[in-house]
């Protein structure tokens, strides 16, 4: 089956369909007007897409390989003239038996090549909390932003003084609130991520990100947002 300028819309059915059709062995077929049967399944998938993010690529995905084509023959009407001129059952008959040689022994399906661009497509389908959660080990996420004090002193001259941003640091533990943690997590999805999660409540967001991050509650007071100690360290 070949999907031509396939997009993903951003939603859940579609995805979790396709995973069916590439990996289930067996499929239900049913002919117009007749009984439904259930045949072996030998679909082969392909998708062709100009798009950045024609699927849903998970984190832990094993069934895309991702591939950038390349352009060097767009537009040469004589290469693809000589390429149609090749596909003759006897070219194909070659190239079905070259195919049935090959040694499939210690071939591991499961093993699908890691590419830059399955990595790049695996951002397109991560959700606002999960970028969140995989930039702020990178050191680049401010745990606190810095500002400037003005003031003047008793003979009238004004002095400043900064405050340096402090970034979340892998591997190192700050004592913060999850108000602060989630007005964090708002700026983000603004600033970097280019979207804010409208749907995203401060609840929903302290239980998805204690099941992404280690957060332990220091105490029981929420007044100004629940303490809590947070390990820049993925669970």
């Amino acid at each position: 089956m070949v999907g031509d300028e396939i997009s993903w819309s951003g939603g859940h059915k579609v995805p979790n369909k396709l995973k069916s059709i590439i990996t289930q062995t067996r499929r239900r077929m049913e002919k117009k007007g007749k009984d439904a049967v259930t045949v072996d399944s030998f679909m082969n998938v392909i998708f062709l897409s100009n798009n950045p993010d024609p699927v849903k690529v998970e984190g832990d995905d094993r069934r895309y390989d991702v591939r950038n084509v390349s352009d060097k023959h767009v537009g040469d009407c004589t290469c693809f003239k000589k390429l149609g001129q090749c596909l003759t059952d006897e070219a194909a008959d070659y190239f079905y038996t070259y195919l049935m040689s090959l040694d499939l022994d210690d071939f591991v399906i499961q093993d699908v090549p890691k590419t830059a661009e399955k990595e790049e497509m695996k951002v397109y389908g991560m959700k606002p909390i999960e970028l969140f959660v995989e930039e702020m080990p990178n050191g680049d996420l401010a745990s606190q932003e810095g500002y400037q004090h003005t003031f003047k002193d008793d003979k009238g001259y004004v002095e400043h003084t900064e405050t340096p941003t402090v970034y979340f640091n892998p591997g190192q533990t700050y004592q913060i609130s999850m108000d602060s943690l989630f007005q964090r997590f708002l700026d983000f999805c603004k600033d970097e991520a280019g979207r804010v999660d409208s749907k995203m409540s401060k609840r929903s967001f302290s239980m998805q990100i204690r099941k992404l991050l280690q957060i332990e509650n220091c105490s029981t007071d929420r007044h100004g947002g629940t303490p809590i100690t947070l390990r820049v360290e993925k669970v």
